[in-house]
């Protein structure tokens, strides 16, 4: 027998017997998933029962749905069949013992999901530790299978273990849930996919999704690195949170999509969801990130040519749209943006709250002006691929005279990701707007 599979049997062997009497490896990993949350608030009996069916159905689960699309226009990845999740499958749980192993992660550890999960999200992707997927966003993917055409996690897993632990190609966001839910859940730790549409992109830990514009008032595409995706997929998953305040356990974001180094590792989470509903950025892991992802505004800076910047526009409640998750025993849709996302009062005092934290943490001033409202209206339901879309764009002036603006308009190919491509069209036009 291989001395890696000698290595990996006695694992099992031991994981095993440190799992009897509670009458299931999950049971085992689950002791420090669910310990204490029941005096974390007062709630109903109804409440936490239903939780723990929730809690239960995120292990045991085979299949699962990742929504695509926009906040307007979404679609179900794997829409006839879902997408199967591995944890039953042969071989996923010696790839999953693989990956524990390769992270480094003490036996003693291994029934710590904080830990464990952390380690996962850094070693489902391969950025910086040859973990298990290469990500590839282009046009091209040859030499590997496409992203779009996985439609399950087991032969990805299969696939690293058999080759000792050689990257698999390729992946984007989903595919990188998909793995990540199904070695979590391998693992006993209750855990689901999450769509978050309009997804921000935050690269300076600013918390906000900052727009840079010249003199003209014309895109700076070389110096914009903030982006917004179409939509994002992450993970949630299920623990206690004894390393944090009191309030902090539950639904913890996990995501293994590469996009900012934390703690030197392409990694994010256990990021507390309850903490970034509260704007509490301070807390770890990553938070300041999450938040960004479904709470920053969106603001235009204007560079002048004495050097200085300017603020010539925000928009607020753009940023993580129609958050949302499959149904456990069921293929419905759940929209779970409450739970990331205050009434809009209170969600301006948690953005105020957070942007202490950031990287830029004066509030910033409002517009000099702000009676010229701009809407962007399209006919129908919305773009459809192959068709051509009519876009109208609607000036109003709130206010008590007549307003003189310039209005830039470009349209531009987009990457579901936010990065931009080509122009399609762009134009300058003076108006005189009257007012009512």
């Amino acid at each position: 027998m291989p001395r890696k599979e000698r290595r990996l049997k006695q694992k099992k062997k031991e994981l095993l017997e440190a799992a009897k009497g509670s009458g299931s490896l999950s049971s085992w990993f689950m002791t420090s998933t669910t310990d204490g949350q029941r005096v974390e608030s007062n709630r109903s009996d109804v409440e936490i029962e239903t939780e723990e069916e929730e809690k239960e159905g995120n292990i045991e689960a085979q299949v699962t749905k990742a929504v695509q699309g926009t906040a307007s226009q979404e679609m179900e990845e794997g829409e006839k069949e879902g997408n199967a999740e591995a944890q039953f499958e042969e071989n996923v749980l010696e790839a999953c013992l693989f990956l524990l192993e390769k992270g480094q992660v003490a036996m003693t550890e291994w029934r710590d999901p904080v830990i464990v999960s952390r380690m996962v999200s850094a070693l489902v992707n391969s950025t910086d530790d040859q973990g298990v997927l290469i990500g590839n966003w282009s046009d091209s993917f040859e030499g590997g299978t496409s992203p779009t055409a996985w439609s399950g996690s087991g032969e990805i897993l299969r696939q690293y273990y058999k080759s000792s632990g050689k990257s698999v190609k390729f992946a984007q966001c989903w595919v990188y849930a998909g793995v990540t839910t199904s070695v979590l859940r391998c693992l006993g730790i209750p855990t689901r996919c999450v769509t978050n549409f309009s997804s921000a992109h935050d690269t300076d830990l600013s918390l906000t999704t900052d727009i840079d514009l010249d003199e003209k008032l014309e895109l700076l595409k070389d110096e914009t690195n903030d982006s917004v995706w179409n939509f994002h997929v992450w993970n949630e998953s299920w623990m206690t949170r004894p390393d944090l305040p009191p309030g902090n356990g539950g639904w913890q974001v996990v995501d293994a999509t590469p996009q900012e180094s934390s703690q030197g590792s392409y990694r994010c989470g256990p990021t507390p969801v309850s903490a970034v509903r509260n704007g509490q950025v301070n807390l770890k892991f990553d938070t300041p990130f999450v938040f960004a992802e479904v709470n920053s505004d969106r603001i235009y800076w204007q560079k002048n040519s004495d050097g200085s910047v300017s603020q010539v526009h925000v928009e607020k409640n753009c940023i993580g749209q129609r958050i949302s998750t499959k149904a456990v025993g069921s293929d419905t849709r759940v929209d779970i943006t409450h739970l990331y996302k205050n009434p809009e009062e209170e969600e301006r005092i948690a953005v105020e709250t957070a942007s202490r934290f950031g990287s830029k943490p004066t509030l910033y001033p409002p517009p000099t002006e702000n009676d010229v409202t701009i809407e962007i209206i399209m006919d129908g339901a919305g773009p459809c691929i192959g068709e051509d879309a009519k876009l109208s764009i609607v000036l109003t002036n709130k206010s008590s005279k007549q307003r003189t603006a310039s209005l830039l308009y470009e349209v531009m190919v987009m990457y579901y990701t936010g990065v931009l491509k080509d122009t399609v069209k762009k134009d300058w036009i003076p108006i005189d707007l009257k007012f009512d």
